[in-house]
C-alpha cells in the first residue's frame, strides 16, 4: 500500500516523466516526440497532499504568487473535487498572459499484479504451452469458429500471439 509520501513521490514522478524540467523543477517543455511547450502550470493533487510545476517563462512574481496559493492547497478526497483555489490560479495566470484553456482530470494508479480466481488459461507464442496447443490444432484442424474468422489453420496465428482457452476451448485472440 502505498503511504502518504509515496502517494506524493509518484505524482512528482509524474511530472518529471510527461515534462522536462529544469534543474530547479521549472517546466522547460513537454516530454513528447514534438517538444511541444508545456503548461504555464501543472498541478497535481491526491488525498495527502499537492505537487506543482510551472513553466519556466512564467515571471517570479506569478510564480510566487502561485506557490503560495497552493502551499494551502487542501487535499481532494473526492473524484470530482475541484482545487479550492482554482479561480485564483486561473486570475493570476491571466494577469500576465491570456488562458487559452485548461484541463482537469484524474490519474489512476493500478497495482503491479492483480490476483483473480478465473477458469481462464492464457498461453502465448513461444511457450510450452503454445507449442502444445499449435500441435493439437493442427493435428485436429481449427475450430470452426475460428475458421469462420479466416484462420484456416495453425499457419494464420502470427506471432506474437496470446490465446484465451475455457477449457479446452478457445474462447479470444
Amino acid at each position: 500500500m502505498c503511504t502518504d509520501k509515496c502517494d506524493r513521490d509518484l505524482l512528482a514522478i509524474r511530472a518529471a516523466t510527461i515534462f522536462v524540467l529544469t534543474d530547479s523543477g521549472r517546466i522547460l517543455r513537454k516530454n513528447n516526440p514534438d517538444n511541444a511547450a508545456g503548461p504555464r502550470f501543472h498541478l497535481a493533487i491526491s488525498t495527502s497532499g499537492s505537487i506543482a510545476r510551472i513553466r519556466q517563462d512564467v515571471g517570479e512574481r506569478i510564480v510566487r504568487a502561485i506557490e503560495s496559493l497552493v502551499a494551502g492547497e487542501p487535499a481532494l478526497r473526492h473524484p470530482d473535487s475541484t482545487p479550492v483555489h482554482l479561480h485564483d490560479y486561473l486570475r493570476i495566470l491571466a494577469a500576465e498572459a491570456p488562458i487559452e484553456r485548461y484541463d482537469m482530470g484524474l490519474i489512476w494508479t493500478f497495482q503491479d499484479r492483480l490476483e483473480h480466481e478465473h477458469p481462464t488459461a492464457l498461453v502465448g507464442s513461444a511457450t510450452r504451452e503454445g507449442d502444445r496447443l499449435l500441435a493439437r490444432l493442427a493435428g485436429r484442424g481449427m475450430p470452426e469458429a475460428l475458421v469462420a474468422l479466416g484462420f484456416m489453420d495453425v499457419d494464420e496465428l502470427w506471432a506474437p500471439w496470446c490465446i484465451a482457452l475455457h477449457g479446452d476451448e478457445i474462447a479470444s485472440i
